[in-house]
């Protein structure tokens, strides 16, 4: 296929140039026709006077006019291509064309207001109030106070010389809830069912040991087995039927499983895929109310973090994260810890609708999803006075297992957009969002081009 003709211009540009060559012939063709309506109106009356001079002024009804056949077709115009019109465009003026070479100084300056409105839409839809602000704080210190009382791993012996403790309420209500809903017979039943490769609790049998792994710790160090991760290399290791596992030195080993083959071979990708899918979620659901339990979200991968100095034994992050999962630190506890960062989340939004109710002209205007940049600011900052509270907590009891987890991915999740205006700026968000509404206008002009482009090209008839 040959090159495009406007290869060496950007679409923009060579749109621009269309249109300005457009603009010529059409002005051109409107001077002409004026001119010939002008010449014409001249000839029609000289003619007015010579047949008045003569007394011989035409009369219509002398005429038999016959109306026009209904239903002749009438031949749609025949429309060139892109190519050949932007290579006209091009011979008539190969210079770079700017919107001002096109548009009238009045629609310019319609347009600049237009897009200094949204600019300021934008500016005030980003910026939370001293009231905001205020209201995200305490919904903050709520949620972290809540947690601090409410949320500690249940019932476990001492950490770090620590004391036991009896867990708290939260934590231990979510593991005895748990233990309702899958009691043993359902958790056998499962784990007859959905047999995985990367449920080694031993070395007993691997090609390759696995430092470290043992009954009490094996899931922690199998990706497979976190509630996350285990969508990726859980369901690779099963297709492959492959064990991937962290040793408690930092090393990442992936090796055959004995006694399970490749679930690809002799099936379909996709029916070996939703294979695999059932499979990891059923052995996931058998594991997830055992006393062990599964690692919380994200936590095998502390084993790869071998620094630090923490507690009296100076423990690595990897080390302190196999002693907290043998505390009882696990997925269920996650969970715990997800009720007041829900908590968040449910009373900002909820203060965010009801301050804006009455501002909106329209009800669905004060819905969170049409606000976001202000809603976000918030909902950071909350969840910034709640990690904050319980990195304090940690700090003054030296326990680890007071970390909320939940919390603390919470706010990675809203620092992120936060940390991205910290170092482009607020203005290059501005930007982005004007370009983005400035694209929309010209997806919507190509839609109706298209449209006013089939609708010339249909077949037309004659009535």
């Amino acid at each position: 296929m040959a090159a495009r003709a406007y290869d060496h211009d950007d679409l923009e540009q060579a749109s621009l140039k269309v249109v300005r060559h457009q603009q010529a012939q059409a002005r051109a063709a409107l001077e002409q026709a004026a001119a010939t309506a002008a010449a014409g109106d001249q000839l029609i009356s000289e003619a007015s006077a010579l047949l008045g001079e003569l007394g011989a002024l035409p009369s219509l009804e002398a005429h038999d006019l016959q109306p026009t056949t209904l239903g002749t077709p009438f031949p749609a115009p025949k429309l060139r291509s892109w190519d050949d019109i932007y290579r006209d465009a091009l011979n008539f003026d190969p210079s770079c064309v700017d919107v001002t070479d096109i548009l009238p100084a009045d629609a310019i300056d319609a347009i600049l207001a237009e897009l200094g409105l949204v600019a300021t839409e934008f500016d005030d839809a980003a910026q939370p109030d001293a009231y905001d602000y205020v209201g995200a704080a305490l919904a903050g210190t709520l949620a972290g106070i809540a947690s601090f009382f409410l949320v500690n791993v249940p019932r476990h012996r001492g950490l770090l010389g620590t004391e036991g403790a009896k867990g708290g309420w939260l934590s231990n209500q979510v593991r005895d809830r748990f233990g309702t809903l899958l009691p043993d017979e359902t958790i056998h039943a499962l784990e007859r069912d959905f047999p995985v490769p990367f449920d080694p609790a031993t070395n007993y049998g691997l090609e390759l040991a696995v430092p470290g792994l043992g009954p009490r710790s094996h899931r922690l160090q199998s990706l497979g087995h976190d509630p996350i991760l285990g969508w990726v290399f859980g369901v690779a290791d099963v297709l492959r039927g492959t064990f991937t596992a962290i040793g408690s030195d930092g090393s990442l080993i992936v090796q055959s499983s004995r006694g399970f083959d490749p679930l690809l071979a002799g099936q379909g990708m996709f029916v070996a895929l939703f294979e695999a899918l059932a499979k990891v979620g059923g052995h996931l659901l058998s594991d997830v109310a055992t006393p062990a339990g599964l690692p919380a979200p994200l936590m095998p991968l502390a084993g790869f973090l071998r620094f630090g100095r923490i507690g009296p034994r100076q423990r690595t992050i990897a080390e302190l994260a196999r002693a907290m999962y043998a505390s009882g630190y696990d997925f269920r506890h996650f969970l715990a810890g997800s009720i007041p960062t829900v908590l968040i989340e449910v009373l900002v939004r909820g203060f965010f609708v009801v301050r804006r109710w009455g501002q909106e002209t329209d009800e669905l205007g004060a819905l969170p999803a049409l606000r976001g940049r202000a809603l976000g600011r918030m909902l950071f900052v909350a969840h910034a006075t709640s990690a904050a509270i319980n990195a304090g907590t940690i700090a003054v009891t030296q326990n680890p297992l007071l970390l909320n987890w939940s919390q603390w991915l919470a706010l990675l999740r809203y620092l992120m957009p936060e940390a991205y205006r910290l170092v482009y700026g607020h203005a290059a968000a501005r930007e982005a969002h004007l370009q983005a509404y400035v694209s929309r206008g010209w997806d919507d002009l190509h839609a109706r081009v298209s449209v006013t482009l089939g609708e010339v090209s249909a077949p037309k008839f004659v009535m």
